[in-house]
């Protein structure tokens, strides 16, 4: 993979703190008056208790601070949410007695807080009504698509080919925006409002329900396929635009996230289009976070990166490695391959070999393997900058796919791995290779015979890259 330094502001993660709920009569309780005299122990035993503030989201352990600051900036946030669900007619309120006449199943609901960050590092707070999906007993079907991270890359390679603007959408509020609910849901509202005998008849699908994400999806496709897109057949999430037999627009779909590249005259008439059918939070162009991938495009190359996570995340102490006790070594093992994985199948290709090596061990209490994951962490941290590189490609001439692939036989484990990348690139220039797809795992068939493995690994390469 072609590799190029890139800029190093710092990082931004969001870890949930969650506590456990507390057995009292939640007609009883009351919300907890925060202030700056709270110590963490009040924080997680009273403001997160289940029946007031289920959950809390913060970037770090909560500070005096951010108890000061709970009231008022949660208070608002909250405000601000309803007022959405109002504006989009997301529910009707009805007495209890009534809603009962049609369904005895109320779902439950609350509001999610959690401390936001915008891309210039500065926070804001956000609440999100949720509802409790798991108590909704009926049958539903609930699979929607997300798009491949190989669209993501070919849309990048598009864009920086024909020197075009990349651009982020996000949807606010996306669920309720999606398609009319079909079928009769019931919430109650959440403590925090002190609403009794009364429940919400759901319009709209709401965050939580098991569906809500496939009432969206279903939306969202309709709207582009009036717009003139046509959807793709090998990635339901990438939807293409043609004018007089010519590529004029490109669009992913990630959830409430749409990343488009296109002509100038594409990119202003899709967002003016898509204003009027949707609520836009914020658009995006050319460097933002997608997915939690840092892409920029610097007019001549499209760099991808996740440095921000990986030095939030990643930089671990080898002594504190060192001093964890064996009945703490697995929860600390998964926690680092989590994170490992994350970012070697997303921007750094090159670890995912030694991540998926190591990652057989998961059930491991070894100080051995927890190095290992330790060290394979501390390079992706050492090497954060380091960013993929998309270059410029000559659509109009041939174009070849390079498939790289490698075995290894079987392993004192009993298993065989495999791995093997595959990059796009011109025919007539053997220097340029973009990496499109990676992957490395243990092989379906152990080999005992390095030709063995190395045959099945290139049937597999060959069989994903066409």
């Amino acid at each position: 993979a072609q590799i190029h330094s890139s800029y190093d502001d710092s990082p931004a993660g969001i870890a949930m703190n969650q506590s456990e709920s507390q057995s009292k009569n939640p007609e009883e309780e009351e919300m907890p008056q925060t202030n700056d005299e709270l110590d963490l122990k009040t924080f997680l035993t009273e403001v997160l208790n289940d029946e007031a503030l289920p959950y809390f989201l913060s970037q770090t352990i909560p500070s005096k601070e951010d108890l000061a600051q709970f009231n008022t900036e949660f208070d608002a946030a909250r405000t601000k949410e309803l007022l959405a669900l109002d504006i989009l007619k997301a529910f009707e309120e009805i007495s209890e007695e009534e809603a009962a006449k049609e369904s005895k199943n109320f779902i439950a609901s609350k509001f999610v807080y959690a401390w936001k960050k915008n891309m210039d590092l500065s926070r804001y707070a956000k609440a999100r009504l949720v509802a409790l999906g798991f108590q909704d007993d009926e049958h539903v079907v609930k699979d929607v698509p997300t798009c491949f991270r190989e669209s993501i890359i070919l849309l990048l390679i598009i864009a920086v080919s024909n020197g075009w603007d990349i651009f982020n959408e996000d949807v606010k509020n996306a669920y309720l925006q999606g398609e009319d609910m079909k079928r009769t849901i019931f919430i109650k509202p959440p403590k925090e409002l002190g609403k009794k005998g009364v429940v919400w008849r759901l319009l709209k699908p709401l965050y939580g329900l098991r569906d809500a994400g496939r009432h969206w999806f279903s939306r969202l496709v309709r709207a582009l396929k009036n717009m003139s897109f046509t959807q793709t057949r090998e990635d339901p999430c990438v939807f293409t635009k043609h004018e007089n037999g010519r590529l004029i627009g490109i669009m992913c779909v990630h959830v409430d996230d749409l990343l488009y590249t296109g002509t100038k005259g594409f990119c202003e008439d899709l967002h003016k289009a898509l204003e009027q059918v949707f609520v836009i939070s914020h658009v995006e162009r050319n460097h933002f976070n997608f997915n939690g991938i840092e892409i920029e495009n610097t007019g001549t190359e499209i760099l991808i990166n996740q440095q921000k996570y990986i030095e939030e995340n990643m930089n671990i102490d080898m002594q504190d490695i060192k001093n964890t006790a064996e009945a703490d070594r697995k929860g600390k093992l998964q926690t680092i391959l989590g994170k490992l994985l994350w970012v070697t199948r997303n921007s750094k290709p090159e670890a995912l070999f030694n991540t998926v090596t190591f990652s057989q061990h998961v059930n491991d209490t070894s100080m051995k393997t927890l190095k290992q994951a330790a060290l394979a962490s501390l390079y992706c941290y050492r090497n954060a900058k380091t960013a993929m590189k998309i270059s410029k490609l000559d659509l109009l001439s041939d174009l070849i796919v390079k498939m790289f692939c490698d075995a290894k036989p079987m392993t004192e484990k009993g298993s065989s791995h495999l791995g093997y990348i595959a990059c796009l690139g011109n025919m007539l220039n053997d220097r340029l290779a973009i990496p499109i797809l990676w992957k490395s795992r243990k092989t379906k068939r152990i080999s005992r015979i390095p030709l063995h493995a190395e045959v099945f690994t290139a049937i597999e390469a060959h069989d994903h890259g066409t």
